[in-house]
């Protein structure tokens, strides 16, 4: 489970390289761990957020039983909420 934010068409790596100029701060504003996939030999490049599926207890692993759903909404929400608040303003900088 994820949140990102997506470069789908920087292939020079400039706006993911201007990001990673503002690690620091992102990763002080963030409320998690952010990692930097640069993607050198793709278009595209990433910096996300995710839990993985083995960090999950075994309870929330039981993806049909409904009663989990909402604690993994809750992750996403949350994540999504931190995250945004955290890369928006950097990403309005870069973005000029």
């Amino acid at each position: 489970m994820r949140v990102e934010l997506y470069f789908r068409n920087d292939k020079e790596k400039k706006l993911f390289d201007a990001m990673y100029l503002r690690k620091a701060e992102l990763e002080a504003n963030f409320n998690g761990k952010l990692i930097w996939e640069r993607l050198d030999n793709k278009n595209a490049s990433r910096i996300k957020c995710e839990i993985k599926y083995k960090k999950l207890d075994a309870d929330q692993q039981k993806f049909n039983d409904k009663s989990v759903w909402e604690s993994w909404v809750n992750w996403y929400a949350d994540s999504m909420i931190d995250f945004y608040g955290a890369v928006l303003p950097v990403w309005q900088e870069v973005r000029k």
